[in-house]
């Protein structure tokens, strides 16, 4: 056989297995911007965008404005729902309830995605002395007048924020101390303010962690006291267990405060109880009848997170749970989106954060394994996070609203800020619209609402899970064990396998060195940026009936599992 004879083989044989390997992704055409009145003016990044022809849609809140929206046809007009007490808005005096907003310091909805201008529009005026000129109607007949709101002048994000940015740590700061001043403790649950206020390296917040786990140990360890012990101990959910139980982690890797280690203890011991097949439900023992087969991998999979921290932080967590759990979910890392449950990995963009997630357990087990960064962990933790870039062309998709998912996207991407500069610099300033919206007047978080968006409550409004948003902001300053700090005094590290599942060759699958598609020629990613090559642009690429087969082997060589199928489906 020829080489070149051979190069045709396995380029047919690429294509043929990736073609076997398919699972139904989104359908990029399912949403023909053109059409829809001709009010944009570009493609949209984000699917699914708005459609001007709806009655309407909610914007809960405008940022830091502090009003809520509804963008009603045609063409999203804005009507002011709500006024939030205590906002810049409010101050005014003269914006309520029905009035209509036909501009903002002079631009008014037009070309693009409703939600990205509303995001622009804010930092524009920050930048700017914070002044926001509304022109403002009563009503339909009314002649329009201006109305200023003032908002503070954080100025400009500076080119490599998060880091080096006098506006970011302004953000920063504000949302620590509005936690600071009402949150009075902490518990098991879905709440990111530990983790928050750990996260952003000052001393003044650590002490806040400090109280706030003072009070939860000593609240937790009176209601065990009254425990009547001849009945059966409640068990943590595995909900609870992942998105709060590596917070407790990282708060005793920087103290060595040893009064959270039996509470830690407690929830790994809940977790060995309701284990099955190497994962969880989210709220306990397994329902076989659900249609994750018994499990649900949104909770599970931060389950295996949290039990491995605890064992960073020497709790004696039961081995067969940890090496079961961990080799359950290591198989998924670079062969697809990890699955809703009990299942294959599964094809396509849209995993509600759960890939992404993916990085996070990876990178708890690279940091409780003795070779760290050089272990296959660490790769398993990289090819997990790059699908951020590759998936956020499918925004707040997802099960129960896409709104969890974007708690893993975001941070995920942060984790290969140094290995992937630009193209983390990209994703940040193109997906900087959504955390703008997602500030408050008050300086905490809370998703922007509606296109399937659930999480949209705040910490101060009773739900802890925005606080999970204000990492976007803090991870790259690596404070927290997970987004690469250095071990700790009080960090242990054990040997858990040295490749859990699969043999030496499959680590092929963890590579970020896309394949020699022609001989000489290997994909630059280097300059990959989010408006040309999410997957989102990529997938319009190659579904073009015009395509050449180069672009199509290219991406046929992609490291993104995604990727490559849809190159093999074209």
């Amino acid at each position: 056989m020829t080489k070149a004879n051979y190069q045709t083989t396995v380029h047919r044989s690429l294509l043929s297995v990736a073609a076997a390997m398919l699972v139904v992704t989104t359908n990029t055409t399912a949403q023909d911007y053109k059409s829809v009145d001709g009010y944009y003016t570009e493609v949209p990044q984000f699917h699914s965008w708005p459609d001007p022809t709806a009655a309407r849609y909610k914007i809960k809140r405008f940022g830091p404005v502090g009003v809520g929206l509804e963008l009603r046809k045609p063409n999203f007009t804005m009507h002011i729902v709500n006024v939030e007490e205590g906002s810049p808005a409010a101050a005014t005096g003269k914006l309520k309830k029905g009035q209509i907003i036909k501009s903002v310091n002079g631009h008014t909805m037009k070309g693009i995605d409703p939600r990205v201008l509303l995001g622009n529009w804010i930092t524009e005026a920050e930048a700017k002395g914070g002044i926001m000129k509304l022109m403002v109607k009563d009503d339909a007949k009314s002649a329009a007048k201006e109305v200023v709101v003032k908002l503070p002048a954080l100025g400009a994000f500076s080119k490599t924020w998060p880091l080096d940015c006098k506006k970011t740590d302004a953000i920063v700061r504000a949302c620590a101390d509005a936690l600071a001043a009402n949150k009075k403790s902490i518990g098991i649950g879905l709440d990111g303010a530990l983790q928050f206020m750990l996260s952003t390296g000052e001393k003044k917040d650590l002490e806040v962690a400090k109280r706030w786990v003072k009070k939860f140990v000593a609240d937790y360890n009176e209601k065990e006291a009254k425990r009547d012990k001849s009945k059966k101990q409640g068990e943590v959910y595995p909900w609870f267990a992942g998105y709060s139980g590596p917070g407790f982690c990282e708060y005793y890797l920087r103290t060595g405060d040893e009064s959270i280690l039996p509470i830690l203890k407690n929830m790994a011991d809940s977790l060995k109880r309701t284990i099955y097949n190497g994962s969880w439900m989210g709220r306990g023992g397994a329902n076989y009848g659900y249609m994750g087969g018994g499990q649900l991998n949104a909770a599970g999979l931060h389950a295996v997170t949290f039990l491995l921290m605890a064992k960073e932080c020497g709790v004696d967590v039961d081995e067969h749970t940890l090496q079961t759990c961990l080799r359950h979910v290591y198989r998924f890392a670079g062969h697809g989106n990890v699955p809703y449950g009990d299942h294959l990995p599964e094809g396509g963009f849209a995993g509600n954060g759960k890939t992404e997630g993916l990085a996070f357990t990876m990178a708890a087990a690279a940091n409780l394994h003795p070779d760290g960064n050089k272990s296959v962990y660490a790769k398993a933790r990289d090819i997990s996070a790059t699908k951020s870039f590759y998936s956020t062309s499918w925004l707040f998709h997802g099960h129960t609203g896409g709104g969890v998912g974007e708690f893993w996207r975001g941070p995920a991407m942060g984790l290969l800020r140094d290995q992937r500069p630009a193209e983390y610099q990209s994703f940040m300033n193109e997906r900087r619209w959504m955390y703008e919206l997602a500030r408050t007047h008050q300086g905490v978080f809370g998703w922007v609402s509606d296109w399937n968006v659930s999480y949209t409550d705040t910490g101060l409004e009773g739900r802890g899970w925005g606080n999970f948003i204000p990492l976007i902001y803090t991870l790259p300053r690596k404070q927290l064990r997970m987004y690469g700090a250095p071990p700790s005094k009080f960090s242990k590290t054990y040997k858990i396998p040295d490749i859990p599942w699969g043999n030496k060759a499959d680590e092929i699958f963890l590579t970020l060195t896309p394949g020699e598609y022609l001989p000489g020629k290997r994909q630059d990613i280097s300059k990959e940026r989010l408006r040309t090559d999410a997957s989102k642009p990529i997938l319009g690429r190659i579904d073009d009936p015009k395509v050449t087969d180069e672009v199509l082997l290219m991406y046929a060589y992609h490291f993104d599992q995604g990727l490559r199928t849809a190159s093999a489906r074209s």
